[in-house]
């Protein structure tokens, strides 16, 4: 549990930086829904359109789905974006402040939970098993005259 929680602690702490590297990078601006994604669970997404910095048109379906969908076409939603680098795809969100929170801490929680649990059950299992190797470290024991017997 501890490795697990150790690994899912380092890609929190990336994707943090790389959360925090968009937010830095980004621009936040109001667009339309103007369709909505329905995938084959049931679950509907928004398809947002909004006008860039640079006057541009940009569409962007949103990754986050839910059933009841959570927006209606010709709602007005606040998208934060960062600009596409060459030979990258339009990075976009809908700006709700869970929505960042999470992408931001999330990972990262779970890896700082893991790795809390691996310690404290590690610790727990670790002095279980040395509460039976510490009675040979006793000092009211002689080991030079103890028998040896056979457990049965």
């Amino acid at each position: 549990m501890t490795v697990v929680g150790f690994v899912l602690t380092v890609a929190g702490i990336y994707f943090y930086f790389d959360m925090d590297k968009f937010q830095n990078a980004s621009f936040s601006t109001a667009g339309i829904v103007v369709d909505m994604n329905r995938k084959s669970d049931g679950k509907s997404g928004p398809v947002i359109q909004f006008v860039d910095v640079n006057g541009n048109s940009q569409v962007f379906v949103s990754r986050s789905s839910s059933n009841p969908p959570r927006y209606k076409v010709n709602e007005s939603v606040d998208v934060i974006y960062a600009l596409p680098r060459s030979g990258t795809d339009l990075e976009a969100y809908v700006n709700e402040k869970w929505n960042i929170l999470v992408r931001k801490f999330g990972v990262l929680a779970f890896g700082l939970l893991f790795l809390v649990l691996g310690i404290v059950f590690g610790r727990i299992f670790w002095n279980r098993d040395s509460m039976y190797i510490g009675v040979a470290h006793s000092k009211d024991i002689d080991l030079t005259t103890s028998t040896n017997k056979r457990c049965e």
